[in-house]
């Protein structure tokens, strides 16, 4: 599926040699300020609210690799002869 939208500005990639290049605005997730994640990291307000991140994205491919594990976990457990434990 393809978006079109307006493209982030180059201002808000932090790598250098990437300031010519204009990012679209569905891939603007993926860009980062590196100063501003080292400021987060250090201040770690996830530590002290446990509700701090309010959602999660996966990609499709990770979401495979989930499902394949608990799938594969699963079978080991049968065959051990155990009952394996699923949590959803």
């Amino acid at each position: 599926i393809m978006e079109l939208s307006a493209p982030v500005p180059a201002a808000a990639v932090a790598h250098p040699s990437a300031a010519a290049v204009s990012v679209p605005s569905s891939d603007a997730r993926y860009t980062f300020d590196e100063t501003r994640l080292q400021s987060l990291r250090s201040s770690a307000p996830w530590s002290s609210d446990p509700k701090y991140f309010k959602s999660a994205s996966f990609s499709p491919s990770a979401v495979m690799k989930m499902l394949m594990h608990c799938h594969s976990g699963v079978e080991k457990g049968l065959k051990k002869g155990g009952n394996p434990i699923e949590v959803m």
